[in-house]
């Protein structure tokens, strides 16, 4: 959890170390060819054969997993170059899936798998902000556009999926918002309050 104005990070669910290096192997050793990278509370790292003719942003750390990885660990990406999408979307989901939540934000070109800690979703953690903060499901309005907000959009009491969202998305949501490029939450946002 972030807090925007402060610019911290105020709360952490992350993917401990012996769990994230045996969910790393699990796939490794089945799907070869699988490389990874990290999404941390202070950064991002990743393995040298994780996308290597990629730009390096400023503060990336580049490394073999075992060096890269610390306690801060809130994702875990798997990427594979060969491996058709939903295949390994499907084949990350069966063989960790019982270790951590699998899911994936990209389209259909692209075999990326998202894992976080067991349990941790957006909608998991929305809800104990929520409860911390006595603010009721049903006055929560959530917005998605990619598998990864499925757990969102059926917890939140308004949900909109975007109006370019991947398919899976508009069965789990409760109203259509505009597209990204037409200010799709902007829109809808003046329209509840009124602006």
């Amino acid at each position: 959890m972030y807090d925007v104005q402060s610019h911290q990070v105020v709360e952490a669910r992350t993917i401990s170390r012996d769990v994230g290096l045996k969910v790393a192997d699990l796939i490794r050793t089945a799907i070869p060819g699988s490389v990874f990278a990290l999404e941390k509370t202070d950064g991002f790292a990743k393995e040298p054969i994780y996308r290597p003719d990629a730009e390096i942003p400023p503060g990336l750390v580049i490394g073999e997993l075992e060096e890269v990885y610390g306690d801060n660990v809130v994702k875990l990406l798997a990427r594979h170059d060969a491996e058709p999408p939903q295949r390994f979307w499907n084949d990350v989901e069966d063989l960790v899936g019982h270790l951590v939540t699998t899911t994936w934000s990209s389209y259909e070109t692209d075999a990326l798998v998202e894992m976080s800690g067991h349990g941790v979703t957006k909608a998991s953690t929305l809800a104990a902000y929520c409860e911390e903060h006595s603010i009721a499901r049903d006055e929560v309005v959530a917005f998605g556009d990619m598998p990864n907000d499925l757990p969102l959009l059926k917890w939140a009491g308004t949900s909109y999926a975007m109006a370019n969202a991947h398919t899976s998305v508009f069965p789990d949501a409760t109203h259509t918002a505009p597209s990204n490029d037409e200010d799709g939450v902007a829109v809808v946002l003046e329209e509840l309050f009124g602006l």
